[in-house]
C-alpha cells in the first residue's frame, strides 16, 4: 500500500468532495440493498454489447468484486459485495474494504470523471451514429430479469474506475440523471425480430457488403426501441462507407428482414443472373440496386414478377432457337448420310476396280462395263441440263412447322420459388441448345472429312477414267502400281500464336510496399536533392501558390502568410547555420514503420528561402526555379504498373488540365482526408494511368534529406503522386455517383473517370 502523505490525504479529500461522498452521512439509496438474484448466461461474451439504453443512475446498484475482468462472471458475482460495506470501517474486514475503496479512489483522476460527464452530456442530445462511443466498454452494467434491477459489477483489480465514481457521484446527487450505457450479458428482446432472424440478417449483409455488421437494440429516454444495424460497405472501387439502418417498428423490421432474405436467396441461388449492389441512402441507410433499379420491400414483388416474365421471354426465345437448330441439325444429318452413301458408292467402285485389276478378264470386263455406265451417266446429265435451261426444275417444297409455346403455371403471385424453378428450366434449355451446337460442330466436321474423302475418291476415279480412252492405254495404266491414297490426310492449318503483353495492374494492398521501394530507389538515383525539394514544396504549398506567379498581389499575400507562420515557430531570428544538414540529426533517431533513421525532415521555409527580409520578387523567382526543376526532372521517373489515381475536390472547383496536380493512388484516404465539414457535394476525378508513363511519387526521399544514408526505402508517409497534366490527353470514359456516410453526415460524390494517353512531343 502506498505511503500516506499530507498531499495524498488532501487529494483524497478533494476527490471525495467532488463526488459528494461523506462517510458520516450516507444517503439511504446507497445503504439500501436488495438481493439481485442474477444468473449469468451461458456463452456470455464480454466483448459484445447488444443492448444500449438510458438508465436512471439512482436505479443502478453498485457491487464491488475482489477480482479482475478476466475472472468468470459467476465467480465475480459470487464474490461481490454492495458498495456500502466499503464505507464502514468498523470491523477488521470493514477496515480492509474501506482501505481498498480509498486506494481505488486514489488511482482515479477527477479529469477522467469529468470526461465521462462530458460524453454523457453529449449523449443526452443525440445517440452516436455508430451507437457505441469512447469508453462504452468500461461500463459493467447488468440487468436481472428476476428482480427487474440494474447493477454495476466492478472488478476491483481492474485499473479503470472512472465510470464507478461517476455513477456514485450521480447517485449522491439529488436530481435524476439518465445515463446512456450498454447493458452487459443481455440478449435481444425478440420484440421485433427473433434472435435467429437477427443472426440471419448478419449473414445476409455480409454477403452484400463483405463486412460483418453489428446489430443493437437501442432504447431512447421514453423506452421506445429501435433496432440499429451498423456496418461498412464498399461504395466505389476500394472506397468504403459506414451505414446505419434504423428499424423503429416491428413492421419495418419484418419488411427489411423479408427484403434482405429475398435478395440473399436470389443472389445465392441464381448467381449468374443477380448481383445486388449496396449503396448509401440519403440518410445514411443501406439501399440495394440491380443496375440502376432500386429494390425495396414495396417493389420486390413487382420486381420478381418482372424477372419471371423476362425469363419467360428468354425461354421462349431459346425454345424457338432449339427448334431451328434441331432442323439445321436434321439437315446436317441428312447431308452427312448423303455424303456417307456417296463415299460408300465411290469406295465400291474403287474396290471393284482393284479386284478386276488382278486378272486379264477382269480388266476387260471393267473397261467395257464402265464405258456403258459413262454413257448412261452422260444421258442423265444432259436431261438435267435441258430441264434447268427450260426452267422446269421444281422448287423444293418448304416445310412448315409450328413453334410450340412454352407453357408455365399461371400464379396470381409470382414467388421466388417460381423464379428459381423457371431459371432451372431456362438452364436446361440453354444446356440443350449447347448440346445441339456441339452436335452440329461434330456433324460439320464429319461432313468436311467425308467431303475430303469423296474428293479423294473422285480424284482416284477420274485418274482411272482419264486412261480409258482405249483398251490399250487402260491396259498399260493398270499394269502400273501408282494407286492414289484413298484417305488422303487433311492438312491442318497451324494456329497462329498471338502473344499479348501482360499488363501489370497495381493493387494497393498487395503492391504498395514493392512499388514504394522500387520508385523510391529510382528517385534517389535519378533525381537531385533540388528536384526532390521542388516536389516537396509543391505538396506543401499546393498548386494554387504556383498559379499566383502572374499575380504579384496574390504572391504578396502568400508570402505574408508564410512569414507569419514562420514567426509563430520562432524561426525568423535564427542564427546562421554553419553546419547545414551534414551532421545535423546524427544523434536524433526517428522511426518510419518501425525502421529507425537519423535524417532531417525537409523545411519548406529553407527551401523557399523565407526570411524577414524576403521580397515578393525573390519569392517569385524561387517559385519559378522550383517549377523549372519539376519540368526538367518530371520525365525521369516512370510508373512500373498501370495505376488508378484519384483526386477529390468540391463541386465548385475544377481540375486544372494545364498544370501539375496531386493525386492519390489510394482512394479511401483521398476521400476521407479531403472531405470538409461544410461541404456536402464533391467530384472524384479518376485517372487510368498506363505502365511506363512519367510520374513523380511522394516516397520517403521527398520528405527527408538523406545525408546520413539511413532513410528506409518505401512510400510510407504518403499515398500521393504528382501528375503533370500538361503532358497527357484526358478522355472521359465514364461517370457515376455514390454517397458516403461520415461523421453522421451524408456526402454526395460524382466520379468522373478518364482514360489517359500521353501527348506526342512536337
Amino acid at each position: 500500500m502506498p505511503k500516506i502523505t499530507k498531499e495524498s490525504v488532501k487529494e483524497l479529500a478533494n476527490k471525495l468532495k467532488y463526488i459528494g461522498l461523506d462517510f458520516e452521512n450516507i444517503p439511504d439509496n446507497i445503504k439500501e440493498y436488495e438481493n439481485i438474484g442474477y444468473k449469468p448466461q451461458r456463452g456470455y461474451d464480454e466483448t459484445k454489447y447488444r443492448i444500449y439504453r438510458y438508465v436512471n443512475a439512482k436505479e443502478i446498484q453498485i457491487l464491488l468484486s475482489p477480482t479482475d475482468r478476466i475472472t468468470s462472471m459467476k465467480e465475480r458475482y459470487e464474490k461481490a459485495s454492495p458498495i456500502y460495506e466499503f464505507f464502514m470501517p468498523e470491523t477488521e474486514e470493514g477496515i480492509q474494504k474501506h482501505a481498498e475503496f480509498l486506494e481505488m479512489l486514489n488511482k482515479v483522476e477527477i479529469e477522467e470523471i469529468e470526461q465521462i460527464e462530458q460524453i454523457q452530456k453529449e449523449l443526452e442530445k443525440e445517440i452516436p451514429f455508430e451507437i457505441r462511443y469512447e469508453g462504452s466498454y468500461l461500463w459493467q452494467i447488468y440487468y436481472s430479469d428476476s428482480k427487474d434491477k440494474y447493477f454495476m459489477l466492478v472488478p476491483m483489480k481492474d485499473s479503470q474506475y472512472a465510470p464507478l465514481f461517476y455513477l456514485l457521484k450521480k447517485k449522491l446527487e439529488k436530481k435524476d440523471t439518465k445515463l446512456f450505457i450498454p447493458i452487459a450479458d443481455a440478449e435481444y428482446s425478440g420484440k421485433y425480430l427473433k434472435k435467429s432472424e437477427l443472426g440471419e440478417i448478419e449473414n445476409y449483409l455480409w454477403l452484400f457488403t463483405g463486412e460483418w455488421p453489428t446489430i443493437y437494440e437501442v432504447y431512447d429516454k421514453k423506452e421506445n426501441m429501435t433496432i440499429q444495424i451498423v456496418g461498412t460497405t464498399k461504395v466505389y472501387d476500394k472506397i468504403t462507407s459506414s451505414y446505419k439502418i434504423g428499424l423503429k417498428t416491428a413492421k419495418e423490421a419484418k419488411e427489411f428482414y423479408k427484403l434482405i432474405k429475398a435478395l440473399f436467396i436470389m443472389q445465392t441461388e441464381l448467381p449468374k443472373e443477380y448481383h445486388f449492389i449496396p449503396q448509401i441512402g440519403p440518410k445514411g441507410s443501406l439501399e440495394f440496386y440491380d443496375g440502376t433499379k432500386k429494390i425495396t420491400y414495396q417493389n420486390i414483388s413487382e420486381y420478381i414478377e418482372q424477372q419471371y416474365k423476362k425469363q419467360e421471354k428468354v425461354i421462349e426465345k431459346i425454345e424457338n432457337q432449339i427448334i431451328k437448330e434441331e432442323k439445321n441439325l436434321e439437315r446436317l444429318q441428312n447431308i452427312s448420310e448423303e455424303k456417307l452413301q456417296e463415299y460408300l458408292k465411290k469406295e465400291k467402285q474403287i474396290v471393284t476396280f482393284l479386284e478386276c485389276k488382278r486378272t486379264f478378264f477382269g480388266r476387260i470386263r471393267y473397261f467395257l462395263k464402265s464405258k456403258k455406265e459413262n454413257k448412261v451417266k452422260q444421258k442423265e446429265e444432259l436431261v438435267k441440263e435441258l430441264v434447268k435451261q427450260q426452267g422446269l426444275e421444281e422448287e423444293p417444297e418448304k416445310e412448315e412447322y409450328e413453334i410450340p409455346k412454352f407453357e408455365l403455371k399461371n400464379n396470381k403471385v409470382v414467388t421466388i420459388e417460381d423464379l428459381i424453378d423457371l431459371s432451372k428450366v431456362r438452364d436446361e434449355k440453354e444446356q440443350k441448345i449447347k448440346n445441339i451446337n456441339l452436335d452440329k460442330i461434330a456433324l460439320e466436321n464429319k461432313i468436311e472429312n467425308m467431303t475430303r474423302k469423296v474428293e479423294n475418291a473422285n480424284q482416284y476415279l477420274e485418274e482411272i477414267d482419264s486412261h480409258k480412252k482405249s483398251i490399250f492405254e487402260f491396259w498399260k495404266y493398270t499394269n502400273k502400281d501408282n494407286v492414289l491414297s484413298l484417305n488422303q490426310g487433311e492438312e491442318k492449318k497451324q494456329e497462329e500464336k498471338v502473344t499479348h503483353k501482360i499488363e501489370k495492374v497495381f493493387e494497393y494492398e498487395d503492391d504498395i510496399e514493392e512499388l514504394g521501394k522500387k520508385v523510391d530507389e529510382q528517385q534517389r538515383n535519378l533525381l537531385s536533392n533540388y528536384a526532390c525539394d521542388a516536389a516537396y514544396i509543391f505538396q506543401e504549398i499546393g498548386v494554387e501558390a504556383f498559379k499566383h506567379l502572374e499575380n504579384n498581389e496574390l504572391l504578396k499575400e502568400d508570402l505574408k502568410i508564410l512569414k507569419q507562420e514562420l514567426e509563430k515557430q520562432g524561426e525568423l531570428e535564427q542564427d546562421i547555420d554553419i553546419f547545414g544538414n551534414s551532421i545535423a540529426g546524427v544523434t536524433t533517431l526517428k522511426t518510419i514503420k518501425n525502421q529507425k533513421h537519423r535524417e532531417i525532415e525537409k523545411n519548406k521555409f529553407k527551401i523557399l528561402q523565407i526570411s524577414k527580409k524576403t521580397t515578393v520578387k525573390e519569392y517569385k523567382e524561387t517559385l519559378k526555379n522550383l517549377l523549372y526543376l519539376l519540368d526538367e526532372n518530371y520525365d525521369k521517373i516512370e510508373i512500373p504498373y498501370s495505376v488508378k489515381a484519384y483526386k477529390l475536390i468540391s463541386e465548385q472547383q475544377k481540375l486544372n488540365q494545364d498544370n501539375y496536380e496531386i493525386f492519390s493512388i489510394e482512394p479511401q484516404s483521398e476521400v476521407c482526408e479531403h472531405v470538409k465539414e461544410e461541404e456536402n457535394n464533391y467530384i472524384l476525378y479518376k485517372l487510368n494511368l498506363k505502365e511506363n508513363m512519367p510520374m513523380l511519387f511522394y516516397t520517403n526521399i521527398m520528405f527527408y534529406d538523406n545525408q546520413n544514408k539511413t532513410l528506409p526505402l518505401g512510400m510510407d508517409l504518403s499515398t500521393q503522386i504528382l501528375v503533370n497534366l500538361k503532358e497527357f490527353n484526358l478522355k472521359q470514359i465514364a461517370t457515376t455517383k455514390f454517397r458516403i456516410s461520415q461523421d453522421s453526415k451524408i456526402r454526395n460524390i460524382e466520379v468522373i473517370e478518364y482514360q489517359v494517353e500521353r501527348k506526342e512531343k512536337k
